[in-house]
C-alpha cells in the first residue's frame, strides 16, 4: 500500500471529534488559582487570610475552595467566600498557606501560596486547653475557623 504524505488542516496527531471539529473549549480544565491570597493578620495561633476569585473558574464553576497548611487540606470555603481564618497554630513557626479552587467536575487549581510566620506567644497565648490535637512535631494540628469565614 502506497504512503499518504498528504497533511490535513488538524496538523500531525491530531484526531477529529465525532463531528470532525475539535472543541479545546468545550473540554473539561480547572480552573485557575485564586488570585491575591494576602495574609489579613496573624498572632501566635491564628491567621486569616483572603483571596480573590480566580480569573478563570473552570469549565462548570467553582464549587469551592481548598484551604491547605503545610501542604496538608485543612478545611475547605463555600465559593462566595474569599477569606478563612487558620487556628490552632504554633507560636514563632512558619507556615505555607495555600488556597486552591475547585470546580464542579472536582477539578483542582494550583493553589495560591503564601509563606506566613505566627507571633512568638506572650501570656494569653500561651494558653493550651488540652483540646487540640498535635502534628507529629508536637505542634497544635491547625484547623479551619469556619465561623470566621466570610461570604
Amino acid at each position: 500500500m502506497p504512503h499518504d504524505d498528504r497533511k490535513t488542516a488538524r496538523g500531525e496527531g491530531e484526531h477529529p471529534s465525532a463531528s470532525g471539529a475539535r472543541a479545546d473549549e468545550d473540554l473539561p480544565h480547572a480552573p485557575s488559582p485564586p488570585a491575591a491570597l494576602t495574609v489579613d493578620g496573624a498572632n501566635a495561633a491564628t491567621v486569616a487570610v483572603s483571596w480573590s476569585a480566580p480569573p478563570d473558574a473552570g469549565a462548570s464553576g467553582v464549587d469551592r475552595y481548598d484551604v491547605t497548611v503545610d501542604g496538608t487540606k485543612r478545611g475547605e470555603a463555600a465559593p462566595g467566600t474569599r477569606r478563612a481564618a487558620i487556628t490552632d497554630l504554633a507560636p514563632d513557626t512558619t507556615y505555607d498557606i495555600g488556597v486552591a479552587a475547585v470546580d464542579e467536575e472536582g477539578e483542582v487549581s494550583p493553589p495560591a501560596r503564601t509563606e506566613v510566620t505566627t507571633a512568638t506567644a506572650t501570656g494569653e497565648d500561651r494558653g493550651d486547653d488540652g483540646d487540640s490535637h498535635r502534628d507529629g512535631h508536637g505542634r497544635p494540628e491547625p484547623s479551619l475557623d469556619e465561623s470566621r469565614t466570610e461570604q
